[in-house]
């Protein structure tokens, strides 16, 4: 009875070995990445492409481009056809430019198609719709003094249908970014950091927010408060005002929860949502409004 049990574990062991030989996992398959961001009345934009590689792999930018393929944009018209297309080549490896010039256009639908030759005519598409164009209904002040009484703000109208909500994210550029120019909260916070941290931070972007965070004006206008915690300089500021299309909301909300405090290394894919198809990658959309003010030190 003991040897009948004896053999029958022996048997066991044998066919568990033998199925987890059978769940090895299968040789990594790198996947084509294309990104590229479309900003409304700007140029066609560039379009990179490249293969992803291993995580514990050394990423080759130079080995991981993709060049010779075919790729165009095509502009949609209401009925779901073709109106235009715009072919694209390669300017360098992995980089590839619009053949004609031409500017997005809002509140548009475009399509990438991306057709890969050496790899049987391999297909990869995607589609963005442009967000309407952002009116600035009341520019800001020129000047305004820091942690003022009142934030700064402005009106803006956002052209988009009126049952899609708008994503915005604001991008703040520093015109005078150096050490003698911070704030004093950042200038405390840089005495135990480094130099480098505080003058990266001339160009940063806010927080992801909706439309719904801001009250509805009489005139359908909407107005955004700018908190004094993105200022960390004096002087100068260029703000962008970004309404982002869907692909590049889902791309940044999952990126950024993955890497919340850090940096993906080069070629490294993420499991973000993407919206491309025969692919990974982002192929997304933007329209920008722009204001200017001057962060004053207080008398």
């Amino acid at each position: 009875m003991k040897r009948s049990i004896k053999l029958l574990l022996v048997l066991f062991l044998i066919l568990f070995l033998s199925a987890c030989e059978d769940l090895e996992p299968e040789p990594y398959q790198p996947e084509y990445v294309v990104e590229s961001v479309l900003v409304a009345n700007a140029p066609l934009p560039e379009i990179h492409l490249f293969k992803s590689s291993k995580e514990d792999e050394d990423f080759n930018w130079g080995d991981a481009m993709v060049d010779d393929a075919i790729i165009e944009i095509h502009l949609i018209d209401s009925n779901g056809n073709i109106e235009k297309k715009y072919s694209y080549q390669s300017r360098s490896k992995g980089k590839y430019i619009a053949e004609t010039i031409d500017l997005v256009k809002a509140s548009r639908v475009y399509d990438i198609l991306v057709i890969i030759p050496d790899d049987n005519n391999h297909q990869i598409r995607g589609r963005t719709e442009i967000p309407g164009e952002i009116s600035i209904v009341s520019t800001p002040k020129d000047t305004i003094y820091y942690q003022s009484e009142s934030l700064l703000e402005v009106d803006i109208m956002d052209y988009n249908d009126e049952d899609q909500n708008s994503i915005f994210m604001n991008t703040y550029k520093a015109g005078k970014p150096y050490l003698k120019n911070l704030t004093p909260y950042y200038a405390s916070q840089a005495e135990e950091d480094t130099m480098s941290t505080y003058y990266n931070n001339f160009n940063h972007t806010q927080d992801l927010v909706s439309e719904i965070s801001f009250p509805k004006n009489s005139d359908q206008s909407i107005t955004i408060h700018f908190p004094w915690k993105e200022f960390p300089y004096f002087g100068p500021y260029s703000i962008f005002i970004q309404s982002i299309d869907e692909n590049l909301y889902d791309h940044l909300r999952t990126a950024n929860a993955q890497f919340s405090g850090s940096t993906p290394t080069p070629g490294q894919i993420y499991n973000a949502i993407d919206h491309i198809d025969g692919g990974i990658g982002l192929f997304g959309s933007m329209s920008v409004g722009r204001v200017q003010t001057y962060v004053q030190k207080p008398e």
